[in-house]
């Protein structure tokens, strides 16, 4: 469902990022692979789903995760170096928003008095 509603918030980016940690925690579970193949399963699902999405959503594995300082780094240097990006808007996995409300933030800290 995360994976689900973060792809739907993002379905108007250049490219989204998702950092997971690759370290074992269920035997026989690989975390970065199942994302991986979640992404793929719902951005090629079919134009009629809602939760389709053009947007270029990578993987990240972030090694050690520790707390948020790596993961966020690890999206930080993703967005600047391999994105070229410009901007970069951070959404938590827990964030109840609709695309709406976050295209209204990016809009609104688009503008040169504002920090958000």
């Amino acid at each position: 469902q995360l994976v689900e509603n973060f792809l739907a918030l993002s379905k108007n980016a250049k490219a989204a990022a998702i950092a997971v940690d690759p370290a074992p925690k269920i035997e026989g579970y690989d975390l970065p692979t199942a994302v991986s193949d979640l992404v793929t399963k719902m951005t090629s699902t079919s134009t009629t789903t809602s939760t389709t999405t053009s947007c270029n959503c990578e993987v990240i594995s972030v090694s050690p995760w520790g707390s948020f300082v790596g993961p966020l780094n690890a999206l930080v240097v993703w967005a600047s170096k391999k994105q070229r990006a410009e901007s970069l808007l951070l959404i938590s996995a827990e964030t109840n928003a609709s695309p709406e409300a976050i295209a209204e933030l990016y809009q609104h800290a688009q503008e040169e008095n504002t920090l958000v």
